[in-house]
C-alpha cells in the first residue's frame, strides 16, 4: 500500500551553538492524563483553568456553563484563561476501522470553524485498504466517519492527501487501483459528511497514475498532482489536473523532461489567484537528476519551468508560496561526500532570487524534507540530519530570511541511543515553527514526538506518544491552526490492531 512520503541559536559572534533537549526519561504525566480522559470517554476532556483577573475592577460577573466538560463562556472582567498548559495534548483519538485491521492516517486539516478532519487508509478485511475520512468537533469528538471503496474488495485504495474549501467542503485525494492500473481518485464531501461529487482519472492507455498531492483553494478548485507511467516502464511524468467546485474537469497537464526518463512530482502548492506550482526532479540523459519546479496559471497555461540541482541527484521533496507570489523549494542534493539540504526561492516570474545549501557542521547527511512560512517573507526549512561519526540522526531545522541569510539552525535529538525521523513541519501567524516526526531506539519500536520553536529559534515545549505497551507509533501529518493549536495524525497499535491516532496540542 503506498503511504504518502510519502535551535541551534546561531549568535552574530559566530559562536556555535548546542543540541537542545529536554525529553524526560519518565513518562510525562500531562500526556498520561489525556490518555485517562481518553479512556474514560471517547469525548469528554478535563480542562485545568488558570484565571487572571484584570486589576483594578469590583464586582466582577463571571458566568461559567460546562457542557461536557469543554464549552466554557465568559462575561466581563478577565483578560486571560488558560484551559492547558503550553503544549499539553489537550485531547487524543484513537479510530480503529470497521474490520478492526491496520488503518492509519495520512493527512489533516481544519475549517473555519475549527473542525477537525483526519484522511487515512482503512484495511478493509486484509485487502490492501479504502480511503478513510474522520471528522472530529474542536473539543475532540467524533461527528462522522466515512469511507471509500471501489468496486469489490480487490481494488485497493491510496488516500494521500485531504483539503477544505472556504464554504467548508471537504475534499479527499489518492490513488485506486483498478484492473492492475492507478487512477487519481478525488472524492467531495459536504461539512455533514455527504458525498458531493467522485471523480476518478487515469491518463490515455494502461498507465499506472498516482496522487502524491492536492490543493484546494477557497473557492473550491482543486488541483491534484502526481505522477504517470504511460509506459509502464519506470518512465514518470509529472501528471496535474484540475477540476473546479462542481467536480468539472477544467485541465490536464502533463510534463516529460527531455530525456524522457523519469519525471516525478512531489509536491504543490497553489497562491491566491490560482497559480499552481508543482516540484520534484526529473532525470537527465546522465545519472543525475535536478529539481524541476513548474507553474501553471489558473487556466492551465504553462508560465515558467525551471531546474536547478548540483552535478549529483537532486530530489526537491516541498514547496511554499507566500501572499506576494514568492516560492520557495527544498529538497535533498545527492553527491560523492554525502548528502546536503539545497533550498531555492523564485519570484513570481520565475526569476531566481537565491539558493542555499546547509551541511551541518560535521560530517553527515543533511536532508530537506518540510517547509513552513515564516513571518516578514521567512522560511523554515526542516529535515534529517544523520551523523556519520555516530551514526545517529537527528532534526535539523534551519530558518533563512526573506534575503538568504541563515537566521539560526537547530537541531533536535543528540540522545546517543536514538534515531529520529522527520514527517511534518508547519508554523502559526506568530511565525513559531512546529515540527513532528518519529524517534526510535534499540528495539526499533518508533514513539511520536511534536516540537515548537519561536520564530526567534527558542525552544517552547516538546511533547512525546507513546501507544500502550511495546509497539511503533508514526505521525504521517502535522496542520497548524493560525492560533497555534498544533494536530498530528499517523497510526498506533492498540488491542492488537494498528489504529489512526490523532492529537490535539495546546499553543
Amino acid at each position: 500500500m503506498m503511504r504518502k512520503s510519502a535551535l541551534v541559536v546561531r549568535p552574530k559572534s559566530g559562536q556555535a551553538g548546542q543540541n537542545w533537549r529536554t525529553r524526560p526519561k519518565a513518562p510525562d504525566a500531562r500526556q498520561t492524563n489525556a490518555e485517562v480522559r481518553e479512556r474514560m470517554c471517547d469525548y469528554v476532556t478535563e480542562p485545568r483553568w488558570r484565571i487572571t483577573p484584570q486589576m483594578g475592577f469590583s464586582a466582577a460577573f463571571l458566568r461559567i456553563a460546562v457542557i461536557g466538560l469543554t464549552a466554557v463562556f465568559f462575561s466581563a472582567g478577565i483578560t486571560s484563561v488558560y484551559a492547558y498548559a503550553s503544549g499539553e495534548a489537550v485531547w487524543v483519538r484513537k479510530f480503529d476501522g470497521p474490520a478492526g485491521r491496520a488503518d492509519y492516517g495520512v493527512d489533516i486539516a481544519m475549517d473555519a470553524s475549527k473542525n477537525v478532519y483526519v484522511a487515512g487508509g482503512i484495511d478493509d478485511y486484509g485487502v490492501d485498504g479504502d480511503f478513510g475520512l474522520i471528522k472530529y468537533k474542536p473539543n475532540g469528538r467524533r461527528v462522522w466517519f466515512r469511507r471509500y471503496s471501489a468496486a469489490g474488495r480487490d481494488h485497493p485504495e491510496s488516500p494521500v492527501a485531504v483539503g477544505i474549501d472556504g464554504k467548508g467542503a471537504v475534499y479527499v485525494a489518492g490513488s485506486v487501483e483498478i484492473e492492475d492500473n492507478d487512477d487519481f481518485q478525488i472524492i467531495k464531501y459536504s461539512p455533514s459528511g455527504a458525498v458531493k461529487w467522485m471523480r476518478r482519472y487515469g491518463a490515455p492507455g494502461k498507465s499506472e497514475d498516482a496522487v502524491t498531492a492536492m490543493a484546494v483553494s477557497s473557492q473550491g478548485d482543486v488541483y491534484v498532482a502526481g505522477v504517470s507511467d504511460r509506459f509502464q516502464g519506470r518512465q514518470f511524468d509529472y501528471l496535474t489536473v484540475k477540476y473546479n467546485a462542481a467536480g468539472e474537469k477544467k485541465w490536464v497537464r502533463r510534463y516529460d523532461g527531455p530525456a524522457h526518463r523519469e519525471d516525478w512530482a512531489n509536491d504543490l502548492a497553489i497562491d491566491k489567484k490560482g497559480n499552481a506550482y508543482i516540484t520534484g526532479y526529473s532525470v537527465g540523459t546522465g545519472a543525475s537528476s535536478q529539481y524541476l519546479t513548474i507553474k501553471y496559471d489558473r487556466r492551465g497555461r504553462l508560465k515558467w519551468r525551471r531546474r536547478v540541482g548540483d552535478s549529483g541527484a537532486n530530489t526537491a521533496k516541498a514547496i511554499a508560496v507566500t501572499g506576494g507570489g514568492n516560492i520557495f523549494v527544498t529538497g535533498t542534493s545527492y553527491s560523492s561526500d554525502g548528502a546536503h539540504n539545497l533550498t531555492v526561492k523564485y519570484g513570481p516570474k520565475g526569476g531566481r532570487q537565491w539558493t542555499r545549501r546547509y551541511a551541518g557542521s560535521e560530517p553527515g547527511n543533511y536532508s530537506g524534507d518540510g517547509i513552513a512560512l515564516g513571518r516578514d517573507g521567512s522560511v523554515y526549512v526542516t529535515g534529517e540530519s544523520l551523523n556519520f561519526s555516530t551514526g545517529r540522526t537527528d532534526i535539523a531545522a534551519i530558518k533563512y530570511d526573506a534575503q538568504g541569510r541563515q537566521v539560526w539552525v537547530q537541531v533536535y535529538g543528540g540522545q546517543a541511543d536514538l534515531d529520529y525521523e522527520f514527517s511534518s513541519a508547519g508554523s502559526d501567524r506568530n511565525g513559531n515553527l512546529y515540527i513532528a516526526g518519529m524517534f526510535e531506539g534499540f528495539d526499533r519500536k518508533a514513539d511520536i514526538f511534536a516540537v515548537k520553536y519561536s520564530g526567534d529559534g527558542v525552544p517552547l515545549w516538546d511533547r512525546d506518544y507513546a501507544g500502550r505497551g511495546n509497539v511503533e507509533d508514526r505521525v504521517n501529518s502535522l496542520a497548524v491552526r493560525s492560533d497555534g493549536f498544533a494536530y498530528i495524525t499517523g497510526s498506533t497499535y492498540s488491542k492488537g490492531n494498528e489504529n489512526i491516532v490523532t492529537i490535539k496540542y495546546a499553543p
